[in-house]
C-alpha cells in the first residue's frame, strides 16, 4: 500500500513539475514575440505620421501617443522665404 502512495506521489510530483515548466516556456515564448514585435517597430515605422502639427497636430499626437501608438511628427514651414 505505501508503494502505491509513493507512485501517487511521485507522479503528482512530476505532472507539477511539468506543468510549471510548460507554463514558463510559454510565457517566455510570449515575451520574446512581444520584444520582437517592440524591436520591429523601434526601427521607425509609425503607426500615424502627422505633418504639419500645428494646435490640432499636437494634440492629435498626444492623444495617439496615450494610446500607446507610435507617432512621428514632422513639422514643416509651410510659408515661402
Amino acid at each position: 500500500m505505501e508503494t502505491t502512495y509513493a507512485w501517487l506521489w511521485t507522479l503528482l510530483a512530476f505532472s507539477l513539475t511539468w506543468m510549471v515548466f510548460h507554463l514558463i516556456k510559454k510565457k517566455k515564448a510570449a515575451t520574446e514575440e512581444a520584444e520582437a514585435e517592440a524591436e520591429e517597430r523601434i526601427d521607425g515605422a509609425a503607426d500615424v505620421i502627422i505633418v504639419g502639427a500645428g494646435v490640432a497636430g499636437a494634440a492629435l499626437a498626444y492623444a495617439l501617443a496615450k494610446d500607446g501608438r507610435r507617432v512621428r511628427v514632422i513639422e514643416r514651414d509651410l510659408k515661402e522665404p
